[in-house]
């Protein structure tokens, strides 16, 4: 059975990355350097016309302004829903009917979770309420052209997004 055998972890920013180095059960070590966000909610929204609302905004990672779902870190003593519900109000102003898809780890480096909601029935109920260092622009776009640029690798967070798609075709299917 693969052993965790020595853990280091520093603070980066606003996150922590640990350096793990696991035993095999060959005896081989090997050190791998994980990410550890905590907790994140993400939140496919779809207004009464079926429009996608996201946020566009410069993420340096790629190192360009990109549209992705609202999205945010879950605060100590928050559920997961009420960080979904705060995230979309604060980023868009919007709110709606939220239903709970599932979780995901945000990938294999990482032991964040990421919590996939569903937002129905959306409607701007107040404006946008960002951070000092947030500058994001609202856009909404037909759901039907939001499946076809995911298609084409134009969007982020494609695991939470699919997981999300999924749930929502299958509950209009049933």
């Amino acid at each position: 059975m693969t052993k965790l055998i020595h853990e280091e972890t520093s603070k980066v920013g606003y996150q922590k990355i640990s350096m793990r180095t696991f035993q095999f059960d060959n005896g081989e070590k090997r050190t791998y350097y994980i990410s550890s966000k905590g907790e994140t909610s993400l939140v496919l929204t779809l207004t009464t016309k079926d429009e996608v609302v996201l946020v566009r905004q410069f993420r340096p990672g790629p190192a360009k302004v990109v549209d992705e779902l609202p999205a945010g870190k879950v605060d100590e003593g928050e559920t997961p829903l009420d960080a979904a519900k705060r995230e979309l109000l604060e980023e868009t102003g919007y709110t709606g009917d939220f239903e709970y898809v599932g979780s995901n780890y945000e990938g294999p480096n990482s032991n964040g979770i990421r919590h996939v909601f569903i937002c129905t029935n959306a409607y701007k109920l107040s404006e946008q309420h960002l951070d000092e260092l947030e500058d994001i622009e609202i856009v909404l776009v037909p759901l039907s052209e939001y499946k076809q640029r995911l298609m084409e690798g134009e969007l982020s967070v494609t695991a939470s997004v699919y997981q999300a798609l999924y749930y929502l075709t299958n509950k209009l299917i049933d």
